[in-house]
């Protein structure tokens, strides 16, 4: 009787996709019950052969299905990648989820001087990114002031036009939430996502002119800029000292380590052309 039950059993179990593995043992029982009967010679021979003939055809039914199984399974894994894989997974399972989307970048513009409110398209509380532009010969000054009115940041101070990039709103104990723009011609401010930083990375080299900020999350290394004349450059990271990896324009060379625990900004000043080094790690 017990071969019977377990070749029925192990021939429902066979018929399950994914399952069906489950049959195989199911169906060893049952053979070796039906065995144990048929030897013993019990008055349920009927049953015990019964037994073995359920369980020999729950053995080839399960084998077709475990080898059908196994050819849907690297389809159904190239279907789930070409859907999106766990990221769209996880999508499905929570509604509310929406993709990330870079935010739009805020332009300003003007002439003169002029003191606009400004804050980070990435939020409140985080760095800003701007890419600033000035017609004129004449200073060209850039202040963070806080809400205030204190001057907490000084970004950009220069003798005739300008087109560089700048990183702000770095201070941990003040917000920066309006630039006093000192100007005597037509000025523009694009804020932008932190996302659109460019990426050094090391062993490269990137060449540029003026000011810019650049992203690096490597491991520690050095960082050496060097300008194309005689005018002096200057770095610092938000992850180093603020008083910068060189001294504050005193040589066209400026070299220091680059602390990259979890990544870190990197400024570059510059009034000409450069080259940017990111290369040689260092223990730190």
């Amino acid at each position: 009787m017990a071969a019977l039950f377990l070749g029925l059993a192990g021939l429902v179990v066979a018929t399950i996709p994914f399952v069906c593995f489950a049959a195989f043992p199911i169906v060893l029982a049952g053979a070796v019950c039906g065995i144990i009967g048929g030897v013993r010679g019990t008055s349920r021979l009927t049953e015990s052969f019964l037994g073995l003939g359920a369980c020999g055809l729950a053995l080839v039914v399960a084998a077709l299905i475990a080898v059908s199984t196994f050819q849907v399974i690297p389809l159904l894994g190239q279907g789930f990648d070409d859907a999106g894989g766990w990221e769209s997974l996880g999508e499905e399972l929570d509604p509310l989820a929406e993709p990330y989307v870079v935010p739009d970048p805020v332009e300003e513009r003007g002439s003169g001087d002029q003191t606009v409110s400004v804050e980070p398209v990435d939020g409140v509380g985080l760095y800003g990114y701007a890419l600033v532009t000035a017609q004129g010969t004449g200073p060209f000054r850039v202040t963070g002031l806080n809400d205030a009115g204190d001057e907490v940041e000084y970004l950009i101070d220069v003798i005739g036009p300008y087109d560089g990039a700048v990183l702000w709103n770095v201070s941990p104990s003040t917000e920066v939430t309006a630039f006093r723009i000192e100007a005597d011609e037509a000025w523009s401010l694009s804020l932008r996502s932190t996302d659109e930083i460019p990426e050094a990375v090391d062993g490269g080299t990137r060449r540029g002119a003026g000011d810019a900020v650049f992203w690096y999350s490597g491991e520690s290394t050095s960082a050496t800029l060097t300008g194309d004349g005689e005018s002096p450059v200057w770095m610092w990271s938000d992850a180093g000292p603020r008083e910068g990896l060189c001294p504050a324009f005193e040589s066209p060379t400026c070299s220091g380590p680059l602390v990259s625990d979890y990544g870190t900004y990197l400024q570059v000043y510059a009034d000409t052309g450069w080259s940017l080094k990111v290369g040689d790690s260092i223990d730190t």
